[in-house]
Formats: structure tokens, sequence, C-alpha cells
């Protein structure tokens, strides 16, 4: 019993961790460039550093538009399992400022 469990737990953050995608790492105090001309570099909001805030050697993802999942906004867009919701930080809308359905990005 307690090896069937162990293996179910490990093939399930197995699972997790293959759907979860690997990001290119841009930004920082270098000024790293995302290398492809459609990419843009994102803040990675899953660190304690805020550009906004202060943060200036603060790291980003490189994102193309076609890859980003949105999530949130008005009908409350759930992720894919192993990603998060984080707001995205161009579109005009804060929720952090009054915006309540602000679209979000899933990473």
């Amino acid at each position: 019993m307690l090896v069937s469990t162990l293996l179910t737990t490990l093939v399930g953050a197995a699972a997790v961790a293959a759907a979860t995608p690997a990001y290119v790492f841009c930004g920082g105090i270098a000024g790293i460039q995302c290398k492809g001309y459609v990419e843009k570099c994102y803040d990675d909001p899953r660190d304690k550093c805020d550009p906004t805030t202060g943060g200036s050697d603060c790291g980003g993802i490189c994102l193309a538009p076609e890859d980003i999942v949105t999530c949130g906004g008005i009908t409350g867009k759930l992720c894919p399992d192993g990603t998060k919701c984080y707001d995205l930080p161009d579109d005009g809308c804060d929720p952090r400022k009054g915006g309540a359905d602000c679209i979000g990005f899933c990473i």
C-alpha cells in the first residue's frame, strides 16, 4: 500500500512538472533581451522582485503573444493544472487599484 501511494504521488508530481513549461530568462540588471522578435519580456510574477517598486535587477520571462494563456477576468477563467493566474501587467487593468475583472495570464 505504501509503495503504491508513493508511486502515485511521484507519477502525479512528474506529470505536473512535465506540464509546467520552462521559460526563457530575460531582463535583470544586464537587460537580457528575448530572442524572438515577437516575444516580449514580462516581469516574472513568481519572484518577490517588482520593478514598479524599486526592484532594478528583476528577472523576467519571454512570452510570445500566441503562448499566453489567459485567465481570470469577469468569467473567472481558471488556469490549466500546474500553472497559476497572475495579473497581465501591460493591459491597463490593475486588480490592486479597483480592477475587479482584470485579465491574467497562466504560468
